[in-house]
């Protein structure tokens, strides 16, 4: 496995934390998926094709914060 670095530019959400509180912390994330990108574009189309990302059936992508826990080393 190769680490590939990319970026979007359609990324909307909310994430409220409180210091004093930080297990209540919860937002949720949204990128749309088509604006993903990665260096080499023929990687992006692969990316956003129906074998990976499929772009076309799954238009969004979120990520939910339900809580927050402080690492265990």
């Amino acid at each position: 496995m190769e680490k590939i670095a990319g970026a979007a530019n359609a990324v909307s959400g909310t994430v409220t934390f409180d210091p004093q509180n930080p297990g209540a912390t919860t937002g949720k994330i949204s990128v749309a998926t088509a604006s993903l990108t990665v260096p080499n574009g023929q990687q992006t189309t692969i990316m956003r094709g129906n074998q990976w990302l499929n772009a076309a059936q799954y238009p969004q992508i979120t990520f939910e914060a339900k809580s927050l826990k402080q690492r265990q080393d």
